[in-house]
């Protein structure tokens, strides 16, 4: 299964993706006990993101 999920560009302290309380599809299954009836989770996570050539230069993101 693939998702996506809606995300901003942070560039205040590092460089980074940030996802908060982004909406995923999700498929759980299992015995009685699971809750098998939900269909969506959230995710929030903070991803780094450095220039492997210059760790020292900022990564910045525009409008194509």
């Amino acid at each position: 299964m693939q998702a996506t999920a809606d995300g901003t560009w942070d560039e205040r302290e590092r460089s980074a993706l940030v996802l908060d309380r982004a909406p995923i599809p999700v498929k759980i299954t299992g015995s009685f006990f699971c809750a098998t009836s939900v269909t969506t989770a959230t995710i929030t996570a903070r991803y780094a993101v450095t220039d492997t050539t210059d760790p020292t230069r900022r990564v910045t993101v525009g409008a194509g």
